[in-house]
């Protein structure tokens, strides 16, 4: 089985190279890093030709006119070859035994039609704990909403997706947007598909001052109608707690305001 470990790049050639490194070492090397380079304007092209040179990975490297994370995740999943999706960021990287657990795990519930991937941990890699905090669940069988909501594990997982569930579920697109929340796609999943949670720290990461984490509220102003579409469908949501409903709804309407401002 091959896993497709995708990366939405731009301008981050000072330290990508860190992801590339923990993929030269993993202990299975049944994947494919497709890269889709959202056009970068330094030098992140030139450090592709070079590891396309070296040859010591299969890399698929795509370079496109700038769109937003969104877009790029849907070419990303146009081209992928692997029966599994898995989004790393390009600031972040993967334990040496990454794909080596995504592939054990895998194996035990792949005919299940009702699963649509697994979900592994985060963890910071300068205090080496969970994002969202520790958990005593080993692992089973749950939504993206059950996960955060009913085991309390907030913050951000490392979600790996069947590759013939994100065909079927694609980001939206906005006009003049370049970005939407993933979570508008992993709660539509979940609406009749599960993960398998195994309480593992795969995903090593920390939010940097130029990622989209650090600049939440500006993302807001420039992407309202991707963020108004997510929380209206969190009003929406089945097995939503009703406080999150009412900040969504908030929200939506700073959203709302955002939207006739532009």
């Amino acid at each position: 089985m091959i896993i497709t470990v995708f990366t939405p790049t731009y301008n981050r050639a000072y330290i990508i190279s860190k992801l590339y490194e923990s993929l030269l070492r993993q202990t299975d090397m049944c994947f494919e890093w497709v890269v889709v380079d959202d056009g970068s304007t330094d030098n992140t092209q030139e450090l592709f030709e070079k590891i396309l040179k070296e040859n010591k990975i299969a890399v698929n490297y795509i370079k496109t006119e700038n769109g937003g994370k969104q877009r790029a995740i849907n070419k990303g999943v146009s081209v992928a070859k692997g029966d599994l999706f898995f989004i790393v960021d390009s600031d972040d990287y993967l334990t040496d035994d990454a794909v080596f657990n995504i592939s054990k795990h895998w194996d035990s519930i792949k005919d299940k039609n009702r699963i649509a991937g697994l979900c592994f941990r985060r963890v910071n890699y300068n205090t080496h704990k969970f994002i969202g905090g520790d958990c005593d669940i080993k692992e089973g069988e749950y939504s993206s909403i059950e996960i955060a909501n009913t085991l309390q594990i907030l913050g951000d997982k490392a979600e790996i997706f069947k590759t013939s569930i994100m065909k079927l579920f694609p980001f939206p697109e906005f006009k003049n947007e370049n970005f939407v929340p993933e979570a508008l796609v992993w709660n539509r999943i979940s609406k009749d598909h599960k993960l398998k949670f195994i309480n593992i720290g795969i995903y090593l990461c920390e939010y940097l001052p130029d990622g989209l984490s650090h600049n939440f509220y500006q993302n807001l102003q420039k992407n309202p109608e991707g963020f108004a579409l997510f929380y209206k469908e969190v009003l929406f949501c089945k097995g939503m707690p009703f406080f999150i409903k009412i900040k969504s709804l908030i929200r939506y309407l700073q959203c709302s305001f955002f939207s006739l401002k532009k």
